[in-house]
């Protein structure tokens, strides 16, 4: 099919579909994906696929429909081919990275049916890869199903938001994992296998196995000890800049506290003491915590363990460090809106954990499904909801952060690192 392979440009696929506002993100790996072309309908958008894969993964007879005529209508127009071949080859089958897919724009209201769908049966392009690496690992159904059950899942909560069955972009750039087979919902959780991306180095000491984690250098920090954004509108009054100084003896460098706070003042700490144990790159297990159901502190519990056995048994070769987690949940003044047994706050006290770039647009993004355009009118139907209303009406901003649990020192429902000794290293939080 030549339109698939050369003749269409990005450019003309842009003007056609009224998305020249994305043109810099969709036209990334354009050419490749078009010599990458099959000369036939792509396998995605044939009839008999589609139906055979929304019984596969179980869906409602409402929603095979809905998927089936937005397949249909994608065939019918030459633009949108050649773009969802475009989507499926940058997301699934391009050598990393796979370009600024979380960039792409959403079809909602540019394109008629099927806009809301066009990221759904694109993800259906994956399938048959995605079986083939389940076979060849050996992945429990249940593992599987349970997994599946979330894609299912994502698009009968876009339903109940949106009044039509679809996938946003943020949520097919998150799922695309799951179709490439790196992201697994164990118990209650879910968890995909990445390098560790804070920005800080962690030590353990020998005696003990106290843990610290020191920041790396260059980093800017406010004056309560999370970094400084300016976009954020933060002030920079109190600012300092983290530095590294290392010898074949020791490390001088910033600490961060297990609560998640910098410290101006650097500590040193002795290599015949201290041994590095999880650094940038260091291979992790990214945790989730997808919504639907009660976020119950045990089952949390339960559901680290039972990754680490699994993931040991299915993935060895990863060799994997920790858990890590990168979310508004862990923004540590949810410690002081939401009662101290909360499953939030006790979830959020299990982790070391570091500042990140969270904002408070991510935060209500998560909390409310998306940043009410009047926070005075957001619904107050939980406290957490209640207790973030009154803060960012007073004039305070969310944070987020980071954390991990290292995976040969999880003792759920211990604090352990809060309750540590550091023997005067750093104060524990």
């Amino acid at each position: 099919m030549s339109d698939l392979r050369s003749d269409i440009t990005a450019d003309e696929v842009c003007r056609a579909l009224n998305l020249m506002h994305a043109f810099e993100a969709i036209s990334v790996g354009w050419d490749v994906s078009a010599a990458a072309a099959v000369d036939e309908t792509p396998h995605f958008l044939q009839s008999e696929y589609v139906a055979q894969t929304c019984r596969d993964l179980r869906m409602s007879d409402d929603v095979s429909r809905a998927i089936a005529q937005a397949a249909e209508r994608i065939t019918s127009d030459r633009h949108l081919v050649r773009l969802a071949w475009h989507a499926y080859w940058m997301a699934f089958e391009a050598d990393p990275p796979r370009g600024p897919i979380s960039q792409w724009p959403s079809l909602k209201g540019i394109v008629e049916a099927p806009g809301d769908l066009f990221y759904v049966v694109v993800s259906l392009g994956a399938y048959p890869k995605l079986r083939a690496a389940h076979a060849r690992r050996r992945i429990p159904g249940k593992i599987v199903n349970l997994t599946l059950d979330r894609f299912v899942r994502a698009i009968e909560t876009y339903h109940a938001k949106h009044g039509e069955y679809g996938l946003g972009v943020p949520s097919f750039n998150y799922l695309r994992l799951m179709f490439a087979g790196e992201l697994y919902q164990v118990g209650r959780l879910q968890f995909h296998y990445n390098p560790f991306r804070g920005r800080l180095k962690v030590y353990r000491r020998s005696s003990d196995r106290a843990t610290v984690a020191l920041s790396e250098p260059g980093i800017v920090y406010r004056r309560d000890g999370e970094l400084y954004l300016e976009s954020r509108g933060d002030t920079s009054d109190g600012v300092w800049t983290s530095s590294w100084n290392e010898t074949d003896e020791s490390v001088t460098a910033h600490p961060i506290r297990p609560f998640g706070k910098g410290l101006p003042e650097p500590i040193t700490l002795s290599k015949k003491e201290w041994e590095c144990v999880l650094g940038p790159g260091d291979a992790v297990l990214q945790i989730h915590i997808p919504g639907g159901s009660p976020m119950d502190f045990a089952a949390c519990g339960r559901s680290l363990e039972e990754a680490e056995r699994f993931f040991g048994e299915y993935f060895p070769e990863h060799g994997f460090k920790a858990f890590a987690c990168d979310s508004w949940l862990l923004d540590i003044q949810l410690e002081v809106m939401l009662p101290e047994r909360s499953n939030l706050v006790r979830f959020l006290q299990e982790f070391y954990r570091f500042p990140t770039r969270g904002t408070t647009q991510s935060a209500l993004r998560w909390i409310f499904g998306e940043p009410p355009e009047d926070l005075t009118k957001a619904p107050k139907d939980t406290t957490l909801r209640r207790k973030v209303i009154e803060h960012v009406l007073g004039g305070g901003g969310m944070v987020g952060g980071g954390g991990f649990v290292l995976l040969d020192g999880l003792d759920w429902g211990s604090k352990a690192y809060r309750c540590q000794d550091l023997g005067g290293v750093v104060a524990a939080g």
